[in-house]
């Protein structure tokens, strides 16, 4: 009896399986599908060179990345530079995906695995086209939901369908991915050392005026000038955020700079530091954004005579893209002439490079500000102090 029992049991998971069979080629179409382990494109990797456009369209918005000969720019955004790298790690990712399992063919199912169509608004798929000089298309194809791979946690997984194809599939593989089209661009208007920074003055849209400043490259915080008497700072961070926030800039959206300025006026800035970089930055208001140009200059006036560039061939950290340096300085010991150096700062020559450099890759845009740099900055001077505390 009991033996009969074990059989039957044995027989209904038999069963069972033979039903999740059935069901599995069901969903797949035949268990043998060709492909499974193989490139998705082939061809690709022998011609990642040649790619010189790409097509993307996701959440119904379409932008193209294209090679004018020289460097990659975005159309859509007026021709404005993309990044090289990011465009690089995208067709060379999409020569090296391999198909791991065959997924859906049934239309109804692709939102599951964020392969709906990149033409509607809100999809969260993109499909990229890539093609060469003439057109051709190398590859095309729609990327869906992303995970980590399950067995290289270097790698990533993908749901990936080709237009033409109904099969969607389980592909693996570095892909760079972004939906955004501003993502694709150099968005880093300006990043300087922090520890350069002297002296921020800003002048708001209404007349009210910002200042703030510090003594010494090493200083932590930024002095608040013209507190009323019997006030104090209410938050010493959002002062430094006035001093620190035109230092490391990155705009949210660019545009070709044509004649003046439209919109309403915003507010202005100017930043200042100790070795004689001057920042000039004027907004205007579009709607619910703020637009800015910006412009530089060597300021002799506003070089401090105590402090001088810790490298001796007086280069500092002469890039406005490079990574911050460290802010101390105050440790060193003074130099001949009792100038003190400081670690990032530039000798005068290196600012007037720096200068011609920031100002070329400045001329003719506009620069669309993040929401919370522009709070950074109009934020009424009331706000910033409160009564000061007194004892009893």
């Amino acid at each position: 009896m009991k033996r009969t029992r074990s059989l039957l049991v044995l027989a209904v998971f038999a069963l069972a399986a033979v039903i999740a069979a059935v069901a599995l080629r069901t969903e797949t179409g035949d268990s043998s599908i060709p492909g499974e382990g193989e490139l998705v494109f082939p061809g690709l990797l022998s011609r990642v060179d040649e790619v010189r456009r790409i097509r993307a369209v996701s959440g119904g918005e379409t932008f193209t990345l294209a090679h004018d000969g020289e460097r990659w720019t975005m159309p859509e955004r007026d021709g404005y530079r993309a990044v090289p790298d990011k465009i690089h790690k995208l067709v060379v990712g999409a020569a090296g995906l391999e198909r791991r399992e065959p997924k859906t063919s049934d239309p109804s199912r692709y939102p599951r695995l964020g392969l709906d169509d990149p033409v509607e608004e809100g999809s969260g798929s993109i499909r990229f086209t890539l093609e060469d000089d003439a057109a051709e298309v190398l590859a095309d194809f729609i990327i869906g939901n992303r995970e980590t791979s399950r067995i290289d946690l270097s790698l990533s997984e993908f749901y990936l369908r080709e237009p033409e194809d109904p099969r969607s599939w389980l592909v693996e593989g570095k892909l760079s991915v972004s939906r955004d089209p501003v993502e694709w661009l150099e968005r880093e208007v300006l990043r300087i050392d922090e520890a350069r920074v002297r002296t921020v003055r800003v002048r708001q849209a209404d007349g009210g005026r910002l200042e703030v400043s510090r003594s010494r490259p090493g200083d932590e915080d930024f002095v608040l000038h013209d507190i009323p008497s019997g006030h104090e700072v209410e938050s010493q961070w959002r002062v430094n955020d006035i001093g620190r926030g035109l230092a490391n800039l990155r705009f949210r959206d660019v545009r070709r700079a044509a004649g003046e300025m439209e919109g309403e006026p915003g507010f202005s800035a100017e930043l200042l530091t100790f070795d004689g970089l001057a920042v000039q930055v004027r907004t205007r208001r579009d709607g619910e954004a703020s637009f800015l140009r910006i412009r530089a200059a060597f300021d002799e006036g506003a070089l401090d005579p105590r402090f001088g560039p810790a490298d001796p061939a007086g280069g500092g950290d002469a890039s406005s893209g490079g990574a911050q340096g460290e802010s101390a300085g105050n440790e060193s010991e003074p130099a001949a002439g009792g100038i003190e150096p400081v670690e990032g700062l530039l000798a005068a020559d290196a600012v007037r490079e720096e200068v011609e450099r920031l100002n070329g890759a400045w001329q003719g845009w506009e620069f669309r500000l993040a929401d919370f740099k522009r709070s950074y900055f109009t934020v009424p001077a009331a706000d910033l102090v409160k009564p000061a505390e007194t004892d009893a």
